[in-house]
């Protein structure tokens, strides 16, 4: 029979976390929380133990493992399996790019903005009081790159649905499937699209703009969208782009 009981390193890192965690949270701390927390915490702590390629920091390692399994306190329905497993999916996407052949700087994707409330904001670039939420290495015509799923290397976790007062974590990805909603941030997006075909199918399937629906409500004209034609623009200006249909073949 196994031993479920964790290690003296990982009980001390795994309790220094949780006190990190709900420093800010205390109206969360609940026992039932905290045990979710912790299950959560475990599973991923267990999974990272199976990469072959090291987690560069450790630090970086812990705070995402508390950051993405805490999320489960916040959203109807998620589990701290789910958001493991995710994190886990995280971690080998950043040691794949990080051991490519051509590896850039790590890159924020999207930023969140903690309120007074149990919910996340929209995404949103940078400013005042907003956070970045995840890091990918930026992307590259590497072997590496190229073999990753689209929708996996630019996900990032969104939890507004169309016709929902709230948050939730509706289910809608790349493919249709997935744990999370996601999102497709322009810059990111764009800078892909000469590394992945997946990526072209995605956004002649006009994926974007359903996203931007979804999550901003029918008729949204802001940033995403305006994102979403700066992307398009880019992609018909891409050697081939012309002779397949572009922006201007109507």
């Amino acid at each position: 029979m196994s031993n479920n009981t964790p290690a003296p390193a990982h009980e001390a890192v795994r309790n220094e976390a949780i006190e990190e965690y709900f420093w800010n949270r205390m109206w969360l701390k609940t026992p039932d929380n905290v045990k979710l927390f912790e299950a959560g915490f475990d599973h991923a702590y267990a999974l990272l133990s199976k990469l072959r390629a090291p987690v560069a920091d450790e630090r970086d390692r812990n705070a995402t493992i508390s950051e993405v399994v805490g999320l489960c306190n916040r959203i109807p329905g998620a589990t701290t399996w789910n958001a493991a497993e995710f994190m886990y999916d995280e971690m080998h996407r950043r040691a794949a790019l990080a051991s490519a052949p051509v590896a850039g700087e790590a890159q924020p994707v999207a930023w969140f903005r903690k309120t007074d409330i149990t919910e996340w904001t929209d995404t949103e670039p940078e400013t005042d009081g907003w956070t970045p939420l995840y890091e990918h290495a930026a992307p590259q015509a590497s072997e590496a790159v190229r073999q990753q799923r689209a929708g996996d290397v630019v996900a990032v976790l969104v939890y507004r649905s169309k016709g929902r007062s709230g948050v939730h974590g509706q289910t809608i990805g790349a493919d249709g499937a997935g744990e999370f909603a996601v999102l497709y941030r322009g810059d990111e997006f764009a800078a892909l699209v000469k590394a992945n075909e997946e990526i072209r199918a995605l956004e002649a399937a006009g994926h974007r703009l359903d996203f931007a629906e979804i999550i901003h409500g029918e008729g949204y004209s802001g940033p995403m969208l305006r994102q979403e034609y700066v992307t398009r623009a880019a992609l018909s200006a891409q050697p081939g782009a012309q002779k397949n249909g572009g922006s201007d073949a109507e």
